[in-house]
Order: C-alpha cells, then sequence, then structure tokens
C-alpha cells in the first residue's frame, strides 16, 4: 500500500514537472504574458478614458506613452514603450519595435457597456489571437478594474 503510494505521488510529480516545463517553454507562453502585462498597465491609467466615454459616448483624441516593464526568460528587464493612440471610437497601443514578444505590433481596444459595466473589447489589432488572453479571445472584452 505504501508502495503504491510513492509509486503513485513520483509519477504525478514528474507528470506535473512535465506539464510546467511544456507551458514555460511554449515560445507563445512569452507573447501571452507581455499581452497580459500591457493590458494591466494600459488598465492603470484608464480611469480618465473611461469617464469620457460613460459622459460622452466617445473619447478625446490623444496620444501618449507608457513604460511595460518585461522580465525575459533570462531574468533581465526589458523595458517596453507602448504608444497610446486613442481616437473617438478606439485606443491603439504600439508596441516598440524590438527584440522581443509581439514586436511592433498592436492591439485595438474598444470600449462599450455591458450589463451595466465598462468593458474594452480587445480583438482587433495585429497581435495574433492565439498570443490573447481568454477574455479577449472569446470577446468578452476586459474589465480594467479587475486587472489593476
Amino acid at each position: 500500500m505504501a508502495r503504491n503510494l510513492i509509486v503513485f505521488l513520483t509519477l504525478l510529480g514528474v507528470i506535473s514537472a512535465g506539464i510546467f516545463y511544456a507551458v514555460q517553454s511554449d515560445p507563445e507562453y512569452n507573447s501571452l504574458r507581455l499581452f497580459e502585462q500591457t493590458l494591466q498597465k494600459f488598465s492603470q491609467g484608464s480611469n480618465e478614458l473611461e469617464a469620457q466615454f460613460t459622459q460622452k459616448g466617445a473619447l478625446i483624441p490623444s496620444s501618449s506613452e507608457f513604460i511595460v516593464n518585461f522580465v525575459a526568460d533570462s531574468g533581465n528587464i526589458l523595458p517596453i514603450t507602448v504608444t497610446k493612440i486613442v481616437n473617438e471610437r478606439i485606443v491603439t497601443l504600439v508596441l516598440a519595435d524590438g527584440d522581443w514578444p509581439l514586436s511592433n505590433q498592436t492591439i485595438v481596444l474598444e470600449p462599450f457597456i455591458k450589463e451595466s459595466q465598462l468593458r474594452w473589447k480587445c480583438i482587433e489589432g495585429s497581435v495574433l489571437v492565439r498570443n490573447r488572453n481568454k477574455n479577449c479571445r472569446l470577446g468578452y472584452g476586459i474589465v480594467t478594474s479587475e486587472l489593476r
């Protein structure tokens, strides 16, 4: 009985380690992580945009930049500049060109209200669908207050 338990726990550990390694070594894992970090950083400065949209039904055009500190596989922190371009109906996030995942790609966010809650659609842009988080892939949109 004890031997069976030891064998079972050993197999469970080996399988878990294999799954962890497969997920961590997936080349798209870093792209997904950078996508999520970019949305999280966007959410930290989105209060003003959300107030504009809820009050006026539109956004005030502007342009600005912010930095996403992406932790590379090597452990180095890569400061990635993201340009935020706001039009009346959408926000486009452009990741700077360089040697990192999602280099020179765009994320397009469009505000909408669902169930009395402001959400941001993120199904457009040049980032591949498989590199987006679940809510963006499925079209549910993101709620920035949940990312802060």
